[in-house]
């Protein structure tokens, strides 16, 4: 009977007990941690509705990565729509980074919101090389290639923009974008005609 006895049996099932309870514990404290997170996001949300952009600021310094990315996305398109340019590509940048690449796909978008931004401000280079970072099998692939596209027309660099959007019509399904492909196509020969 040696290792088949009453006090073997009693330390192994104390130890389930120790360690059914340390993983009980843990449990709670994840699911408690996780709770704290969802609360601040969801103030977050309600004061971004309120137009309470200071208070959202407050709540990102205090909600960890990468969670806290959400309400700075959040806070980015609201100053975004506000057309404050500079505070909405900041938060977009911070965004970003605090999702330190666990989302590539989100990351793409962010990206692509970045670059649309800085065209918007005719930083056309320093928007097409956000563009050059994101990955060409990217969910937004036409999205942010119509960007480009556009981008190079208002570079004049028509020839690349002819390529894109010959790509675009090819790739692209979507009758939007083959709308605004083709409307790109129209704009070229356009801004040709205009330098002749």
């Amino acid at each position: 009977m040696g290792w088949f006895n009453w006090k073997n049996i009693a330390a192994i099932i104390l130890g389930g007990i120790v360690a059914g309870g340390i993983i009980a514990v843990f449990n709670q404290y994840q699911s408690s941690k996780r709770n704290k997170i969802g609360l601040k996001l969801y103030e977050g949300q309600k004061a971004l509705l309120n137009n309470n952009t200071l208070e959202v600021d407050k709540l990102i310094k205090e909600t960890p990565k990468p969670s806290r990315s959400f309400l700075e996305l959040l806070l980015g398109d609201k100053f975004f729509s506000q057309k404050k340019f500079d505070k909405s590509e900041r938060y977009f940048e911070k965004g970003r980074e605090d999702i330190e690449d666990k989302d590539r796909n989100l990351n793409f978008l962010i990206l692509e919101k970045e670059a649309y931004i800085d065209y918007l401000q005719g930083k056309y280079k320093k928007s097409l090389d956000l563009l050059n970072r994101i990955d060409e099998n990217a969910p937004n692939f036409c999205s942010f290639n119509l960007l480009k596209a556009e981008i190079y027309i208002s570079l004049k660099d028509f020839e690349k923009a002819k390529d894109l959007i010959s790509r675009l019509l090819n790739a692209c399904t979507d009758s939007n974008t083959r709308l605004t492909a083709k409307w790109l196509l129209i704009k070229i020969k356009e801004q040709k005609e205009k330098i002749k």
